[in-house]
């Protein structure tokens, strides 16, 4: 088992020198490298690994002050996925827009421009689906390079560049804004993620009067964004996942809410497993 496995990793590296080098040189001729060459999906091995499902929430990371990025890379609308889709993906990921690949996320794998090999799981990830991970994109160019975080923290460096083609490879996959995503019916209610009062406004705008705190037992659900600003409508207590009787009357306010920053993307979340999601987690 040892020498099949000294074997692998010999080979690999050596059909990775020889593509890494050719993906440069193409590059520098003006290609653009999309596809995983077949010799390099040969040296791979046959099956993807075994692995558990984990995203950053998983595997510890706060969800209340995590960096979330502008937006997410998910499956392409109509494409038929499960947990596993990051598994059957070819992502080519550059060090800078427009340079030649230095890292490939191949059937399960992540294959280095040293001819490493390891298995690539979903601890970058974000859940924003049930039991979906989606990959947090943290910069996007007009020409359609998208930088995304592919490493879990602790990892090294964990932002790398995707070409727009890659969106259109084996697995046809999308990218969404955080504002525009939130705005999707079947996502709401909302809440900020840090659990503290937060300002609600007549207009987008911290010169704007105020008509309200957000605060304690409530639900947002918004219907339109305006750069860092959300208009929502604001209901306390909530009634989002809860046994209060139909008949009780909750407050209802509409207003604008600060709901992004640069540093730490959105400051709201939902439960993308719905009402079972504490639940499941509790039992894990």
């Amino acid at each position: 088992m040892r020498l099949s496995r000294r074997l692998f990793l010999c080979t690999c590296k050596l059909i990775c020198a020889a593509y890494f080098t050719a993906a440069a040189v193409n590059i520098a001729s003006g290609a653009t490298i999309c596809t995983v060459p077949e010799d390099l999906r040969r040296a791979l091995p046959a099956a993807p690994p075994k692995l558990v499902y984990k995203t950053l929430w998983d595997k510890g990371a706060p969800i209340e002050e995590f960096p979330l990025g502008i937006g997410h890379v998910h499956l392409a609308p109509g494409v038929d996925g499960t947990s596993d889709w990051w598994q059957r993906l070819d992502l080519p990921l550059s060090e800078t827009p427009g340079a030649p690949p230095f890292v490939w996320i191949a059937d399960g794998w992540l294959v280095r421009r040293d001819g490493k090999v390891e298995p690539f799981d979903s601890s970058a990830m974000v859940e924003t689906g049930y039991e979906v991970p989606t990959f947090i994109v943290v910069a996007r160019q007009e020409d359609g390079w998208l930088k995304i975080r592919y490493l879990a923290p602790g990892n090294g460096q964990p932002f790398a560049w995707l070409p727009p083609c890659a969106l259109t490879g084996k697995i046809k996959l999308t990218y969404t804004p955080w504002g525009k995503w939130f705005l999707l019916e079947w996502i709401a209610p909302l809440r900020f993620r840090l659990d503290t009062p937060h300002v609600l406004r007549a207009a987008p705008g911290v010169e704007s009067g105020r008509v309200g705190i957000v605060s304690g037992d409530y639900h947002l659900v918004p219907d339109e964004v305006r750069g860092e600003w959300m208009h929502v409508k604001v209901s306390r207590p909530s009634d989002y996942c809860s046994e209060r009787s139909k008949e009780s009357k909750a407050e209802l306010r509409e207003g604008w809410i600060r709901w992004f920053s640069e540093e730490k993307g959105p400051w709201l979340w939902y439960s993308p497993r719905g009402c079972q999601a504490d639940t499941e987690r509790e039992k894990k």
